[in-house]
């Protein structure tokens, strides 16, 4: 019994090394950058709409989300029926709220607070509109004993809502890590979320250094 568990305890080395290793690789040069415009341009539209988009977007090791949603809707069906269909309602409906929920809610709190700016992603009556396109997405995961954690890549482009071709700010950063702290993100959605509202932390940071 004893030689079980100290096998048992060996195997989790590597496994926890891996994680502290992906944690350390995720750190490096992870910032928001300007890609063209102006990002002060923020600051003089108090109020824009939100719209979060997934164009092109690749999830893991998949070149594509639909290679990914195939994949894990037929392994999950395979064990149990009908299980794969509602975990993709269940992506679905993430993509659609529960994340850009998550980056709006960051964007105010720092931003309403500190600023007097914020964001609507239930709006399109603004002028302006801050589009995010979402263009990676690692799920991560966590089974108790080892964890990786999600990561997303974001395009974010500030554009004038009658003609998005107009754009005063373009900004991009890539690999924001996603793992709650205290490590009950036993979900993909609350790990990919938790990328979203880093992102968004990160941008609005951004744009308060801005002068």
């Amino acid at each position: 019994m004893k030689k079980i568990k100290f096998i048992l305890a060996f195997s989790i080395v590597p496994l926890l090394s891996f994680q502290s290793s992906v944690k350390r690789a995720e750190s490096v040069n992870l910032k928001v950058m300007l890609e063209s415009g102006d990002a002060k341009e923020f600051k003089t539209h108090p109020v824009i709409n939100l719209k979060v988009t997934y164009d092109d977007l690749k999830v893991g090791d998949f070149n594509s989300e639909a290679q990914y949603t195939k994949k894990k809707v037929k392994d999950l069906n395979s064990k149990e029926s009908g299980k794969g269909d509602t975990w993709l309602m269940k992506w679905e409906n993430a993509k659609e709220n529960v994340w850009p929920e998550r980056f709006e809610l960051m964007y105010n709190k720092v931003l309403e607070k500190k600023a007097n700016l914020k964001c609507d992603r239930n709006s399109t009556e603004n002028e302006y509109t801050l589009m995010v396109n979402v263009t990676f997405i690692e799920p991560g995961f966590n089974v108790g004993v080892a964890s990786k954690p999600a990561a997303a890549s974001f395009e974010f482009n500030l554009v004038k809502t009658s003609n998005p071709s107009e754009s005063l700010a373009k900004l991009y950063v890539n690999n924001v890590p996603g793992a709650q702290a205290m490590g009950y993100d036993f979900d993909s959605d609350t790990r990919v979320g938790e990328s979203f509202a880093k992102g968004a932390k990160m941008l609005t940071a951004y744009i308060l250094k801005q002068k």
